[in-house]
């Protein structure tokens, strides 16, 4: 016999062994995520705070990894913050009168820092092109309660992790059926709940860190009595995750458990 047709008799002999064995394909693995660590805690008690912009000098507490208390020449400011990765949010929530101008802080950093970085002394609050606004130097010990602090579980793997930004609407929390669909817009760091009756009535900020991780801080409940959309702003303010179910965004707390889910407006 010769070789070719040696060759021939194996190459059929073997082709249906071959197609009997043959490796099924492999899944696809899951997403690897990681939720992003925080500086929290390594931030409680009280900062000399310098406005890099001013040169003005006082102090910054964090007394919680939610609440804060700034004093400076003008007078007492108080709100709330969130950090995660190299983020950092706040919001005003209260100030002395002559900390107010036109009804919004006259401490403008306070609106405008979106990220922080560790120095030598201490730490820098910087805006969204990097600039240094706030410098925080020379802690001080203060009673502190590290109760909030924060914490985050990844999306579940058959979810898809992309930018929340856009226009989005749920007529339902909870199993309840809302009086009124809810509107909530994500734009360039900000949020803003409404409905066509109350109009804007809730609202915040926000920050993607990747992976379907965000932060998101708000003014708190009650910002219009009678508006479904302060329901929705209390969900929005605890999300530690959001992700694509197909086409709906959903939330996710810092256990996991599912917030709200919205349709694209």
């Amino acid at each position: 016999m010769t070789l070719a047709r040696s060759l021939a008799v194996t190459l059929v002999a073997v082709m249906p062994l071959a197609a009997c064995t043959a490796v099924p394909p492999r899944p696809h693995p899951a997403p690897s995520r990681t939720a992003p660590a925080s500086v929290d805690t390594q931030l409680l008690g009280t900062w000399t705070l310098t406005d890099a912009v001013t040169g003005e000098t006082g102090t910054l507490t964090f007394s919680t990894p939610r609440a804060f208390t700034a004093e400076l020449a003008c007078g007492v400011t108080s709100g709330s913050w969130v950090t995660a990765d190299s983020t950092w949010l706040a919001i005003a929530e209260r100030s002395d009168p002559d900390c107010v101008h036109d009804n919004r802080s006259i401490l403008t950093w306070i609106d405008s820092v979106i990220g922080i970085n560790p120095t030598n002394t201490g730490w820098d609050l910087t805006n969204a092109q990097g600039t240094t606004l706030v410098s925080l130097s020379d802690a001080s010990a203060a009673q502190t309660n590290a109760d909030g602090a924060y914490t985050a579980r990844p999306l579940p793997p058959d979810l898809t992790a992309s930018s929340i930004e856009g226009e989005w609407v749920t007529s339902e929390i909870g199993g309840k059926t809302l009086r009124r669909a809810v509107t909530v817009v994500f734009r360039d760091g900000s949020w803003v709940a409404s409905t066509r009756m109350s109009g804007l009535c809730a609202g915040g900020r926000y920050a993607e860190l990747g992976d379907g991780f965000v932060l998101a801080i708000t003014l708190g409940f009650g910002a219009s009595l009678g508006c479904e959309a302060d329901e929705v702003n209390g969900l929005v303010s605890q999300m530690r995750t959001a992700g694509f179910d197909g086409d709906e965004l959903v939330l996710f707390d810092a256990s996991g458990d599912e917030l709200v889910r919205f349709a694209r407006g």
